[in-house]
């Protein structure tokens, strides 16, 4: 049986020591719990359901822009294929919610998660396209 630290170091080795794509693995599932946990009440003030919906895949656009290999090509193809990506997970979570009791799937839900998709990797593009470096911060993982 592997130790602890034994398991650490193969998640560590298996996405090549980038703190970025450890950051968003666990970013990931804990949005897909999140968005499959049974009845999970958020304040309705104002309608900030889609709010969330947008913020939460903006975060998970970002993440994923640090996390793609940067050697697979321009940011201008990184730029489709994450878009394709992206828009196929959400349209996964939402079609997968309606099996979970408490859980509604809506196309205006999908539309909040597609403009922060949208958003976040508008961002990350107009950056890098003006030679903005912008890095994650490097950890103990990194060195």
């Amino acid at each position: 049986m592997a130790t602890y630290s034994e398991r650490l170091w193969f998640l560590v080795r298996a996405f090549g020591r980038r703190p970025s794509r450890i950051v968003f693995l666990a970013y990931l599932v804990a949005m897909t719990v999140g968005t499959h946990w049974p009845s999970l009440s958020v304040p309705n003030e104002m309608n900030c359901d889609k709010f969330i919906h947008g913020a939460a895949y903006f975060g998970l656009s970002v993440l994923l822009w640090y996390a793609y290999p940067r050697s697979w090509g321009s940011p201008s193809g990184r730029l489709g294929i994450l878009v394709c990506c992206l828009a196929g997970y959400a349209s996964i979570d939402e079609l997968t919610q309606m099996a979970v009791p408490g859980r509604t799937a809506s196309f205006a839900d999908w539309g909040a998660d597609l403009l922060g998709i949208g958003l976040g990797l508008c961002i990350m593009y107009f950056f890098v396209s003006r030679g903005v470096k912008v890095r994650f911060p490097r950890g103990e993982l990194a060195k």
